[in-house]
């Protein structure tokens, strides 16, 4: 009975890693998938802007698992799985806004749009959903099937624990966004989003407040 429930533990601890790993590879494809569709970052991919939106990107996804890690036990998984709906809404609002405006979705933007015009403005960017868009829904139903698989055997985790995990993450993440981070030409964020999110990663101009 207890190598039957030491195999059954170690096939859920498989599978939880892997749930972890394919929430941030499949909004690391979101991401990616954002910068190149709407011709922020081009070829060669191996650019050095590329690089670095790559790695800040993968930093701040890091630090969002890690205080998701910390602050939820039992319903981490729902945690994830809702997180990665917001973002994915988000990724949606901003490539179909960005085409139509050339500019990222923010909180002073918004507040521009005239009221009056927002029904006529909804459909002009709606227009601009394309088919292959769809990759930002495809991983939606297979991460969602995997929080009701998961949630039914899922345990507590002692909230040590918890905190050596999230402080691991956010090490790893803080790190190597503060790396790349002071590569960039900080001066240049005050004045366009677009540079931010060519140089960080789309994210980042999503997980802090913008000012243009």
């Amino acid at each position: 009975m207890e190598r039957l429930k030491s195999i059954i533990n170690q096939r859920f601890n498989l599978a939880e890693t892997l749930y972890w790993v394919l929430f941030i590879m499949f909004l690391m494809l979101k991401c990616l998938y954002f910068q190149f569709t709407t011709k922020l970052n081009t070829d060669p991919y191996l650019s050095t802007v590329n690089l670095t939106m790559f790695l800040s990107s993968f930093s701040i996804l890091l630090i969002i698992a890690a205080l998701i890690s910390l602050a939820f036990n039992k319903l981490r998984f729902v945690a994830l799985f809702t997180i990665n709906l917001l973002l994915t809404i988000l990724l949606i609002a901003d490539t179909n806004f960005f085409r139509y405006y050339y500019n990222l979705i923010t909180i002073p933007v918004l507040f521009q749009l005239d009221i009056k015009l927002m029904s006529s403005v909804n459909e002009s960017i709606l227009s601009q959903f394309m088919i292959k868009d769809l990759i930002y829904l495809i991983d939606l139903p297979f991460m969602l099937m995997g929080v009701f698989l998961l949630s039914k055997n899922v345990r507590k985790i002692h909230i040590s624990r918890r905190a050596y995990r999230c402080a691991a993450l956010l090490v790893v993440g803080m790190v190597t966004f503060l790396s790349v981070f002071h590569t960039s030409n900080l001066n240049s964020f005050a004045y366009s989003n677009n540079y931010s999110a060519k140089s960080l990663g789309v994210i980042f101009p999503i997980t802090t407040i913008q000012s243009c």
